[in-house]
Parts: structure tokens; sequence; C-alpha cells
């Protein structure tokens, strides 16, 4: 659960048996660099040359999205390396001291992660069912709604590590809260990835790709996360820890699938592929 994922299975790391370390830090490695790859390439393509051809705001929600992808890798998975190596001996880089230093922004990120999801689904629903409004919707707009959404992460993320003292194992309290509001946002994915669905199903006459992105992205996400937590008390820790490496997948995935469902974005990484091997 989340007292698992915020330090709680990071203490038992020096426990395990040197191949499983040595396969979990090359996992790491793996998720580290097609995350830092593709995340930077499609911010580059989207920023620099526009290379995402959808609604604005669609845009922008991506492009953030990519940065709490990053956030993710520098905060959680790359400190997890650590985790592995090193022993609880205190010092700058030692477990619990890494532990604290990173969970405010590993859960900023987490937040960001949890919460563009939803919008992202419902700005798209919003584009079948409106389409005239959302032609009118400017870079602006995305930008207030993102705006809101990192402002908003940081300071609950922070008034709960004020709260909580910087503790790296959330009170019994505090943990059913979070889980609430988690359980909260996760069903508003379902939901709107469902009506998302649906809608595309029905619609007619309309350029499906960038649905098809928003809804793959929402089905990896939730693949990656509730079914890591739901399994979380009915698993060994052994098993644990092998499903919980494996939902570092969607911290590269998303580049991935822009690059299969968005046609310009593919144009655009296929063409420069081309000229850096030709």
């Amino acid at each position: 659960g989340i007292n698992a994922e915020y330090g709680e299975t990071a203490a038992d790391s020096t426990d395990l048996p040197d191949e499983r370390k040595y396969l979990e830090i090359g996992w790491c490695a793996v998720a580290v660099t097609l995350s830092i790859i593709g995340n930077t390439v499609l911010l580059y393509a989207s920023i620099r040359y526009q290379a995402i051809k959808l609604d604005r705001v669609t845009i922008v929600l991506m492009e953030n999205l990519a940065v709490a992808d990053l956030g993710l890798v520098l905060f959680a998975i790359s400190p997890r390396v650590v985790h592995i190596l090193r022993d609880n001996d205190g010092t700058l880089f030692g477990r619990e001291t890494l532990n604290k230093i990173t969970i405010q922004p590993r859960l900023m990120c987490t937040a960001m992660n949890i919460s563009l999801i939803p919008i992202l689904n419902s700005c798209k629903l919003l584009s079948l069912l409106c389409p005239f409004r959302v032609r009118n919707y400017r870079y602006r707009d995305g930008y207030k709604i993102v705006t809101a959404l990192w402002t908003a992460s940081g300071l609950t993320c922070a008034s709960i590590m004020v709260w909580t003292k910087f503790l790296t194992r959330f009170p019994p309290k505090l943990f059913i809260a979070v889980i609430a509001v988690l359980a909260v946002l996760l069903l508003l994915i379902l939901l709107t990835t469902f009506a998302l669905l649906i809608t595309v199903h029905k619609a007619r006459g309309v350029s499906r790709q960038g649905f098809f992105s928003v809804i793959l992205v929402s089905i990896t996400f939730l693949i990656g996360y509730v079914v890591i937590w739901a399994v979380d008390r009915f698993v060994t820790f052994s098993i644990f820890r092998i499903l919980y490496s494996i939902h570092y997948i969607c911290s590269f995935c998303n580049p991935v699938i822009y690059y299969i469902t968005i046609r310009s974005f593919k144009e655009y990484v296929n063409s420069n592929l081309r000229s850096i091997f030709r």
C-alpha cells in the first residue's frame, strides 16, 4: 500500500539475495533510461516543434503528465537503487534520510499523475460532446488547469509532511484518509475511461487517434497501480516486490503509446531517426 511505497518496503531491500538485487537494479536502470529518453523527446517535440496535433488543452495536460513521470523517475525509481544498495547508515545517502528528502516531491508527482488522467479523459470526452466549445480553448486554459493542480498537489503534500513531521510511514488515520482520496481519484479514472470508451464507440465521423491515446494511457495506469495496491495484502512480500517493480513501466509507456497512436508524433520521431541513421 501507500506505506509500503513510501518507505516500508525499502527497509527490507538489503535483505534481498544478490541476484534479486542486481535484477531489480537492472530493471530500474531500464525504466529510468527509457523514461528520460521518451518523455524528454515528447516534451521537446511538443514544445519546440508542436509535433502533437491535438486540441491545445490536451497537449498541455500530456506535457505535464510527462513532467510528472520524469519527477517519479528522479524521486522514486532512482532512489530505489540507493535503497537496494545502501544500509540505513544515517548518512546523506542512507535509506531513511533519502526517504525524507524525496517523499515530498514523490507524493506530489504521484498526485499529479493520478489527478491529470481523469482530467485528460474528461477533456477528450468534452471534445466529443461539445466540439465547437473545445476548439475555442487556448494554451492558457490548459496552463491554468495544470498550475492549479501543481499548486494544490504541492500544498497538500507539504501539509501532510509538516503534520506527520516528515515521517516516511503515515499514521493510521492519515493513511485511511489518503487511501480514501486515492480511491475516489482512481474511481474517477475508471468512470471517465469507461465513458470515453462508450462515447468514442458511438461517435461517427471523428478522428479517434487522440482518444485512443488517452484511453490506453488510462488503462495502463490502472493496470500498473490498481492491481498492485489490490494484491498488496494477499501475496507474499517477494511476489509483491516483483509486482511493485512492474508498475515502473507506467513511467515510460506513455511516449510509446503516443508514438503508436498519434500520427504527427510518429512522423516527427521517424523523420529524426532517419536523419540520425542516414
